[in-house]
């Protein structure tokens, strides 16, 4: 008796537990993000020398790093088991070339943010990495509901 497929092998489709555990990264990801914006740029806390950043932000940058991580991980299953099946298929190739595109920017400036030296390039990276971070969110749906490109 064979074993059954963890997925078909014809089929773009991911199973429905991965599809969920895809699901939880991308918002832990989100989440953690659009939390890290709002504490660092806009919440203060009165410490024991002046208003100073909420011990917070530090925790959901990490939290952030755990889940980039972990997207790296799914991208990577993403490719064999998701994209390499559309693209053969000819199915949202420019929705998901954008996708691919705009999440290779994330990787290349969360990089920059962990590993320049030099503190204007630190800048300009982060800038970029949350700009583009909140506008994935749009082009993640404009993929999703997209019918064939």
């Amino acid at each position: 008796m064979d074993k059954p497929s963890l997925y078909n092998s014809n089929s773009v489709r991911l199973g429905e537990g991965r599809k969920w555990s895809l699901h939880l990264v991308w918002l832990g990801l989100i989440a953690s993000g659009i939390t890290w914006l709002v504490l660092h740029y806009f919440v203060l806390v009165q410490g024991e020398f002046g208003p100073e950043h909420s011990p917070y932000e530090a925790l959901s940058i990490k939290a952030h790093g755990a889940f980039a991580f972990l997207a790296l991980w799914f991208g990577g299953m993403m490719w064999g088991t998701h994209m390499l099946k559309a693209w053969s298929q000819k199915r949202r190739r420019w929705t998901g070339t954008i996708l691919l595109l705009v999440f290779a920017a994330l990787i290349v400036s969360g990089y920059l943010l962990y590993y320049a030296g030099d503190e204007s390039i630190r800048e300009k990276a982060s800038l970029i990495h949350w700009v583009i971070g909140l506008a994935v969110v749009l082009v993640y749906l404009l993929h999703r509901i997209s019918k064939k490109s």
